[in-house]
């Protein structure tokens, strides 16, 4: 059983509940004259979410707890309180939002670690929280140079080596790091990042592609089921991945921006430069 928030509440917070989500704000705050409209994009979120992973309502463990904040000072504040046991705080399940951050990749988050079953491979975790961020993975995962692009069997050896832990994927505070600018995942000291564009991109491939139902199969069985899920062995499936992304990356607009970028990055400007000098047209 998932244990409730039961924090008490601070005279500056206030509460808004909808259907399935008790949503906690400060008074005065931008979020709070905005709240109503909030909890429309929430409670339809949440009903879009559901279907894409396939999970009953029922299946929620009661309304899910929710604290947004206008700052990333803010929102690490209100985390730190619920964690102090001297303020009477508790660490149970809640998601912690910014108020413009992307709601959808935080409601998978919330799904997928609370309601789906457990995760055999940290990769995929990764992969399927980064994947429904509102970036074009596929476009930065098909700009990359040869030497930076990752294969399949590149990612299951990172996974072996411990690359994908949790406190690599997400701050405390709920901020993914796939939000880095293009130009830090170039550089070599980010792997941690492009291997997470890289996760992302694959998750996405196998949504895009395959049944829900197959890849929930694969989600408990770990990446060492893959053939007996898919009937393909790792060096087809990564073939079969590549192409997809390669198609898919070239045909989004982002493309050129991020080509040019990266190619900028490891010092190939007069490469780069008819690369941005496209994207400038977008």
């Amino acid at each position: 059983a998932i244990p409730r928030y039961v924090q008490p509440y601070f005279s500056s917070e206030a509460l808004f509940e909808t259907e399935s989500f008790r949503i906690e704000f400060l008074k005065d705050s931008a979020v709070a004259r905005e709240i109503g409209s909030l909890g429309k994009r929430l409670e339809q979120g949440l009903s879009e979410v559901l279907v894409a992973l396939d999970v009953e309502r029922s299946r929620l463990p009661g309304k899910i707890e929710l604290i947004v904040r206008d700052t990333k000072k803010a929102l690490s504040q209100a985390f730190l309180k619920r964690m102090d046991p001297y303020r009477g705080g508790v660490s149970a399940p809640a998601i912690y939002l910014l108020k413009d951050q992307p709601l959808h990749s935080a409601l998978v988050e919330y799904v997928v670690t609370y309601v789906w079953e457990r995760p055999s491979s940290p990769m995929l975790y990764a992969g399927m929280i980064v994947a429904h961020s509102e970036k074009s993975f596929e476009a930065q995962v098909a700009a990359l140079p040869e030497k930076l692009a990752l294969s399949l069997t590149d990612l299951v050896k990172l996974e072996q080596r411990g690359r994908f832990a949790a406190s690599d994927i997400t701050s405390r505070t709920g901020i993914s790091m796939a939000f880095a600018p293009p130009e830090e995942v170039a550089g070599e000291e980010s792997l941690n990042i492009l291997a997470q564009a890289h996760a992302a991109a694959f998750v996405r491939f196998l949504l895009h592609t395959e049944s829900i139902s197959k890849f929930r199969r694969l989600w408990t069985g770990g990446l060492s089921a893959l053939q007996s899920v898919y009937g393909v062995t790792l060096e087809e499936l990564d073939a079969r991945w590549r192409t997809w992304v390669r198609e898919r990356g070239r045909s989004l607009r982002e493309y050129s921006y991020y080509r040019g970028t990266y190619l900028g990055a490891i010092g190939d400007r007069e490469g780069a430069e008819p690369w941005l000098q496209d994207a400038q047209q977008y």
